[in-house]
C-alpha cells in the first residue's frame, strides 16, 4: 500500500465530491475499488486543501489541480502488529443502517442519528480484526454528490479516533486496505494508524 498526501486550493471542489472523485480517479489506471484507493480529507478549513490518498499502487499522472506532498510505500507499518498489539487509529467513515421507510428498495440507506449505534455500528465493522476498546468521535462533516446523471444526495462523514486492540493482524490489514463502510468513492472509508502500543 502507499499513502500519498496532496494539497489543492480549489475549494470548490469539495462542493460535489463526485468532482473530487474523479480528480483523484485520473492517477490510478483501474477503477476505484480494483485499485483499493481510499482518500480523505484531512483539513479543508484554510485556502489549501490537504487530501491523503492510500492505493495499492503508487499514485501517477498528477492533476494540475494536486500537489504532491509527499508518497511512502507502507507496507512495513503492519510488521509491527501483532496480536495482542494496541493501535491508536483515526479515521473517517459514513455510518449508515436500512432505511425501514424504503425496505422495497435494497439500496436504501439512511444515516445512524443515535451515536450509541453509530459505536456499535463501528465495532462490528472492527470485529473480525479486533476489539476498539475506546471510541472518541471527534466531528461530522456534511457531504454533498451530484453525478453528471442527475442523481444527487446529501450525506455525513463522521471522523473518529479509537484504540484498538488486535486480534488478527492479517485481516486487519485486509480491512483497512479495503475500507470501511459506504462511501468510498467520495471520501469516506479511510483509517490510518497513528500510533502503535506494543504488548
Amino acid at each position: 500500500m502507499y499513502i500519498s498526501t496532496f494539497a489543492f486550493k480549489k475549494i470548490k471542489l469539495l462542493d460535489n465530491m463526485d468532482n473530487l472523485h474523479k480528480l483523484v480517479m485520473q492517477m490510478f489506471k483501474e477503477n476505484r475499488s480494483a485499485e483499493n484507493v481510499l482518500y480523505a480529507i484531512m483539513d479543508s478549513q484554510s485556502r489549501n486543501v490537504n487530501i491523503i490518498v492510500q492505493s495499492d499502487n503508487k499514485p501517477e499522472n498528477i492533476p494540475n489541480e494536486l500537489t504532491l506532498l509527499n508518497s511512502k510505500e507502507c507496507n512495513s507499518l503492519f510488521d509491527k502488529v501483532h496480536t495482542g498489539t494496541i493501535l491508536r487509529i483515526y479515521g473517517i467513515v459514513e455510518p449508515t443502517k436500512r432505511d425501514r421507510r424504503m425496505e422495497q428498495s435494497r439500496n436504501s440507506r439512511c444515516i445512524i442519528k443515535s451515536l450509541h449505534e453509530r459505536h456499535d455500528w463501528l465495532k462490528r465493522k472492527f470485529q473480525p480484526a479486533g476489539n476498539l476498546i475506546a471510541i472518541n468521535e471527534v466531528g461530522k462533516n456534511p457531504v454533498f454528490v451530484k453525478k453528471k446523471t442527475g442523481d444527487e444526495h446529501k450525506t455525513s462523514f463522521f471522523r473518529y479516533e479509537c484504540l484498538l486492540y488486535v486480534r488478527d493482524p492479517d485481516k486487519l490489514k485486509e480491512l483497512l486496505r479495503s475500507g470501511i463502510g459506504r462511501s468510498k468513492a467520495y471520501g469516506a472509508g479511510l483509517f490510518l494508524i497513528l500510533t502503535t502500543y506494543q504488548p
